[in-house]
């Protein structure tokens, strides 16, 4: 990294700090260590200065999906929200250039991300008020993954939803939704 000089070779630098940034989230994974995962994230930023939206937009968009994933991992290491929040607005703006016509995969997997984040806060907030949009988001994404084509992707989502539905089950009282 050291050797190489953003302002010459934009991509190679962009590159390397994304390969930086999954092998501390790699690191993190087994060690659940925040400072790392606060590295994979500044690794992330440094890549978004460089990786721009209009030049390589799925690029641009599996970089704040990477950055959405990090601020989950780092809200689950701590007792606010404001970290799956701010995963919640990668997510979202990853998904204005990873559309289901363009990276159907990448679409379905983004829309999950939303879903599962929108959960997370619920029950961190005690709080059901969002999980018809996470269904809504598990609804848009399965276009993305046809249970034929990626079934562990499929299973993923259907994983999800079954935990909204008993969340929402509970909340309301309603067992139809158990």
């Amino acid at each position: 990294l050291a050797n190489t000089d953003v302002s010459s070779t934009p991509m190679a630098w962009e590159s390397i700090q994304n390969t930086l940034s999954t092998d501390q989230i790699r690191v993190s994974e087994r060690t659940k260590d925040s400072e790392t995962l606060e590295r994979a994230l500044g690794a992330l930023h440094a890549a978004l200065r460089v990786r721009r939206r209009r030049k390589a937009p799925i690029a641009w968009a599996a970089t704040l999906t990477d950055m959405g994933y990090l601020l989950v991992r780092l809200g689950d290491l701590e007792s606010g929200t404001k970290r799956y929040e701010e995963a919640l607005v990668c997510f979202r703006w990853a998904l204005k250039e990873a559309r289901l016509s363009r990276s159907p995969r990448d679409f379905a997997e983004t829309q999950r991300n939303v879903a599962a984040v929108l959960l997370q806060l619920a029950e961190r907030l005690g709080d059901v008020e969002q999980l018809p949009s996470a269904l809504h988001a598990l609804k848009l994404g399965e276009d993305g993954v046809p249970r034929t084509e990626a079934p562990r992707d499929w299973a993923a989502m259907q994983n999800i939803r079954a935990q909204i539905l008993l969340h929402l089950g509970r909340a309301k009282g309603d067992r139809s939704l158990l």
